[in-house]
């Protein structure tokens, strides 16, 4: 990638995997160690611009070197991409299948930040809709709608226990 390409990044717990969105709608993972394969994932968002993205925690061993792909740990730790793109759309990719596995609806102004709960059965999105979206991982249902920002929401983060949902605005 070139200086000016990639717009946001994310680095897996363990620092092993680097993914970021790119200025023309592709999202890349890395394998950040040297003996890794430099880029094992590139998915496709039919040019819809990236704006924030979150990665599951990997760990070394779920790396599975002659298939390029992230396998499936015994949590589902590991197993999703997601991105916020300018659109308002909000995609997670199964790194398991190198597929899209959801595209979200619900959010209509940009997506600036995405959040993984620790669990990862939970992905929170939000945005200039100063609304945060909470949607089931799994399912990619929209279960809840959090109000109460005041102004666009640029930041997400989960405590360690999943019980607390904080968000910078």
């Amino acid at each position: 990638m070139k200086a000016g390409e990639l717009w946001a990044i994310a680095l897996s717990e363990n620092g092993q995997f680097l993914a970021a969105t790119a200025y023309d709608g592709r999202i890349n993972i890395w394998d950040t160690v040297p003996e890794g394969r430099p880029k094992i994932r590139e998915y496709e968002t039919k040019r819809s611009f990236g704006m924030c993205i979150d990665l599951v925690g990997c760990t070394s061993s779920e790396m599975q070197a002659s298939s390029l792909k992230l396998t499936r740990s015994q949590s589902v730790d590991g197993r999703f991409t997601a991105s916020g793109h300018e659109n308002g759309s909000v995609h997670i990719f199964n790194n398991d299948t190198g597929r899209l596995a959801h595209s979200l609806a619900g959010l209509v102004k940009p997506v600036r930040a995405v959040a993984f709960s620790p669990a990862s059965k939970l992905l929170a999105a939000a945005g200039d809709s100063k609304i945060i979206a909470l949607y089931d991982v799994s399912s990619g249902e929209q279960v809840a709608n959090l109000m109460g920002n005041t102004s666009w929401v640029f930041s997400l983060d989960w405590s360690n226990t999943g019980e607390y949902l904080l968000s910078g605005a």
